[in-house]
């Protein structure tokens, strides 16, 4: 059964995360130690105990989220054949883990591009985003253009993300409730991330972009950026600089994997979020997160005999 390996998003942490996998596997603890090295601070401490304030921080978020993506990867490829794994892909940072899972990029170098990309991101500060439930996206973008926020996230046909200034936010909250959105959920987050708010940071961006060494894809790695599959390196590199303040597409991304044959959809991160996202989308595929099976040998009958 063809699958696809998803890595969740920013969003998803919390305090404790991976703690299972950490005490059981010695690849996991090893990973975390070389994220404390390669970034000079304790992050395993950060992800195994917090406190929430700073792992919420988006500079310490990102790297957090990307290094338990990464180890429950590393646990799920023990009985993971490569050859089986048509597509990677992410969620906004988790396309990030996606690309050191394909080899484009080593972890450490991974690490330290998102540590940057956070505190890149930090510095657009005033905004915010909120998710719109039970509302056409079309619907959404005719309301909100005029109040200046944007729709940034196409999550599902059920949820699309808003970004924008913090008044802009609230206008649009009172003007998609009043039109009939069955809830507007404000996101705890430190900026109007993937909007034109954004577009500043892009030029800066793209000189820390270039600063690390980018590899050919082994395994077709799925861009929020333009919905398409991509393995050449500086294809990657400009999508990921066009990403910071562009909408993630990720509907359009499962449409495209599924319509090239993929049926199976295993989601490694702290939280079940994709997995979710993916079956509001197709009826036609699986979807699962490994934090929502009851143990890893469900996961490995699960991936090698694809039921």
């Amino acid at each position: 059964m063809p699958s696809v390996v998803l890595f969740t998003g920013q969003g998803a942490q919390k305090k404790g995360m991976a703690r299972d996998f950490y005490e059981r596997f010695d690849e996991v603890k090893a990973l975390f130690s070389q994220a404390d090295e390669t970034l000079n601070f304790k992050l395993s401490e950060l992800i195994l105990n917090g406190p929430d304030e700073e792992l919420k921080k988006t500079s310490n978020t990102q790297p957090a989220v990307l290094t338990v993506s990464y180890a429950i990867f590393k646990v799920l490829s023990r009985f993971m054949e490569p050859s089986r794994i048509s597509f990677f892909a992410g969620h906004s940072l988790g396309e990030y883990t996606a690309l050191c899972a394909a080899g484009v990029l080593d972890f450490p170098s991974a690490l330290n591009l998102v540590r940057k990309r956070g505190e890149l991101m930090e510095k657009v500060t005033g905004g915010g985003m909120a998710a719109v439930l039970g509302m056409e996206k079309d619907k959404i973008i005719e309301i909100c253009a005029p109040l200046g926020a944007e729709a940034v996230n196409f999550n599902s046909p059920r949820q699309t993300v808003i970004a924008g200034k913090k008044e802009s936010i609230d206008a649009a909250e009172t003007a998609l409730k009043n039109a009939g959105a069955k809830r507007v959920v404000k996101l705890e987050v430190s900026g109007p991330f993937h909007s034109s708010l954004m577009k500043d940071l892009q030029n800066d961006f793209a000189q820390i972009l270039d600063s690390h060494a980018f590899g050919r894809a082994r395994i077709p790695v799925v861009s929020n950026y333009d919905a398409k599959s991509h393995t050449d390196a500086e294809e990657i590199k400009k999508a990921l600089k066009e990403q910071l303040a562009a909408p993630v597409l990720w509907t359009d991304s499962v449409n495209f994997m599924v319509r090239n044959g993929a049926n199976l959809f295993i989601e490694c991160g702290p939280a079940k979020v994709l997995s979710t996202l993916v079956a509001q989308i197709s009826a036609r595929t699986r979807a699962v997160s490994v934090y929502d099976l009851p143990s890893l040998e469900e996961a490995k009958k699960i991936i090698q005999e694809g039921k």
